[in-house]
């Protein structure tokens, strides 16, 4: 190693005072936080103690400004890399040294001196993550250069030759207001005294939409018989041929007022085997939504799904039970049943332990035969561990009759063996053991209370049915993050002010993303139309359709469809929507100043804040 005469600075690069000068100008905050010189002689025994020689252009800038501060404001480079000081680079450097450091020497194999990471690299940015930009001080011709250290994925170069370089390229997008990066491009935004780096705004084209795709598709074929998938052993009860399912009554209405309750897809109504209700849910054509299928027990309509769980969702029970009452009983290895009045609930028994809210009434009063009732010790099934409920004795009853056989030694409840005329179809999760039997008391419990009596033949054959455009869930919390130079004009705007100068940023969100495409999103923002958005109204319907876009692609991302291959944009495309589509409810049903939060950290213009601030104060201002 050839050291620098301490006594000898490198010129300070050109690039650095342009960017010193625009901090200055532009975000006197951000500026403030560069710190003081280090003392060239600091410099020299670092790289002593490294075995190493840094760049002079890269000298000289810590000669000029030790790093910066650690403050939320501080500089960074566009990615979020803060330049470290000397001695946090020496931390860092030690802490590389000791974490990779294999015992090879210099220019053997090795992962020190590999591609992931050699003794002579030195990180010079930090931030919230393992990753940074990192100098290249080994000899040679790469001496100098600027690379990214990927944490898992090791050091790459190739991006910029120089330290000199990667400034000029900063201060060069600095005054002209230019993206700047290699991998990831960055917009450097000033906004309340503060450097911000937003990245570039990338054009989202319109994603495939499954729902308009499959208008085209022929019908698909009727469902076929009922097969192996549908062949395990029965219990007595309740949908007792399931596996898993969520059963939901609704007293005093039909099945097709049942079915409109839950939110059915226009268009969606059939007569549907529970094959067919299974199959035509997997279907992309259909968008991947739930199917409910309806009937009658007594003076209650029920609905019965199976893979889906449609009629445990709080939002739906509340639809459900507008008026009147409406009990859900799920069972897919643990038992939940809810009771709803008129929207409200009124109690819930969750084998999951999930807990009642303070202002309901206890399950155990309400549906007095539950099993598991605090302070009772339920009977326990040997070789099970801890008991579930009390034991049930009803037999499982096989769906096709088995030919007589030996049991096994030592276990007096064995079934005779198969019969070997028929194929051996394993038992779905859930059909053995105590949670069958805890379900069969619930079950119990709840024809003791309430009167309802599934017949044993209810859910067979064909059922009046439809495909479920899944209803909005309410909206919770305070959407995105808002800093505070932003919740500072929040909260010192008029709020007729505010909700002009919020309106205009929606117009911009929902056109950003495509949503404006919709004539019912259109009406909306120009409309005066406030309050919750009723989830059957054109515009609650075009909302709840772009959920249910979102949710079916995820499903097929990586397939082709129709002759289209699904990819990671179409499922970018339907997240920034939805976005979008929640902007829209916020507006609609919250204050204005609640409302941001929906609004503005969803935006992608980097000058989205520039051009707030002057619509709030009336002016015309452009970046």
């Amino acid at each position: 190693m050839s050291e620098r005469p301490v006594s000898t600075v490198p010129p300070v690069p050109e690039a650095w005072g342009r960017i010193e000068a625009w901090l200055s100008a532009h975000a006197p905050v951000t500026y403030a936080t560069l710190r003081p010189p280090v003392d060239p002689e600091e410099i020299a025994a670092v790289e002593r103690e490294l075995g190493l020689r840094l760049p002079d252009d890269f000298v000289a800038v810590l000669t000029r400004h030790d790093g910066v501060g650690s403050r939320q404001d501080a500089f960074t480079f566009p990615g979020g890399g803060a330049p470290l000081s000397l001695a946090e680079l020496l931390d860092g450097a030690r802490m590389n040294l000791d974490l990779w450091d294999d015992g090879s020497e210099d220019g053997e194999d090795g992962l020190l001196d590999g591609d992931y990471w050699h003794r002579r690299y030195v990180m010079f940015t930090g931030g919230n993550t393992p990753d940074g930009l990192v100098l290249d001080c080994r000899p040679g011709d790469t001496f100098g250069a600027v690379g990214y250290f990927f944490n898992g994925e090791g050091t790459r170069f190739g991006h910029w030759s120089s330290y000199a370089e990667l400034l000029t390229e900063v201060a060069d997008a600095l005054e002209n207001g230019t993206p700047v990066g290699r991998i990831a491009k960055y917009v450097g935004v000033p906004f309340a005294g503060e450097l911000l780096w937003e990245p570039e705004p990338q054009p989202v084209p319109e994603p495939f939409s499954l729902f308009e795709r499959a208008a085209a598709e022929p019908a698909p074929a009727p469902a076929g018989p009922f097969d192996e998938r549908f062949r395990p052993v029965a219990e007595e009860g309740w949908a007792g041929e399931y596996a898993e399912f969520c059963l939901t009554f609704v007293h005093g209405v039909g099945p097709d007022e049942l079915l409109g309750r839950y939110g059915a897809s226009p268009g969606t109504h059939a007569e549907r085997t529970r094959v067919g209700a299974v199959e035509d849910s997997a279907r992309w054509t259909g968008g991947h939504l739930p199917t409910v299928r309806a009937g009658r027990a007594g003076e209650w309509a029920f609905g019965i799904e199976q893979g889906h769980a449609e009629g445990a969702r709080d939002a739906v029970l509340r639809r459900l039970s507008r008026g009147t009452r409406a009990v859900s009983l799920h069972f897919s290895g643990f038992t939940a049943l809810s009771l709803y009045e008129d929207g409200r609930r009124v109690t819930l028994h969750d084998t999951r332990g999930v807990p009642r809210g303070s202002d309901e009434r206890d399950p155990y009063e309400v549906f007095p035969g539950l099993p598991g009732r605090p302070g009772t010790e339920p009977p326990s099934r040997p070789g099970l561990g801890r008991p579930l409920g009390a034991a049930v004795p009803t037999p499982r009853q096989p769906l096709r009759a088995s030919a007589p056989g030996p049991a096994l030694r030592g276990d007096v409840s064995a079934e005779p063996a198969p019969d070997p005329r028929y194929v051996t179809v394993p038992t779905p999760p859930g059909f053995a053991g105590p949670h069958r039997e805890v379900l069969r008391q619930v079950c119990a419990a709840l024809t003791a209370a309430l009167g309802i009596d599934l017949p044993p033949d209810a859910l067979d054959g064909a059922l009046p049915s439809a495909l479920i455009l899944p209803v909005l869930e309410p909206l919770t919390g305070r959407g995105g993050f808002l800093p505070e130079s932003v919740t500072g004009l929040l909260d010192a705007a008029a709020p007729d002010t505010l909700r002009t100068a919020l309106a205009a940023q929606l117009a911009l969100f929902t056109a950003e993303t495509g949503l404006d495409r919709y004539p019912e999103v259109a009406a909306a923002l120009t409309g005066d139309g406030r309050g919750p958005v009723d989830d059957d109204s054109p515009l609650g319907i075009r909302l709840r359709t772009v959920t249910a876009e979102r949710a079916g692609i995820v499903r097929e991302q990586g397939k082709e469809l129709a002759g289209h291959p699904v990819t990671w944009d179409d499922l970018h495309g339907w997240r920034r929507r939805e976005e979008a589509a929640q902007a829209v409810r916020a507006w609609c049903e919250r204050p204005a100043r609640q409302a941001a939060g929906w609004i503005l950290p969803h935006r992608e213009d980097p000058w989205w804040r520039t051009r707030f601030t002057a619509d709030l104060a009336g002016t015309k201002e452009h970046a």
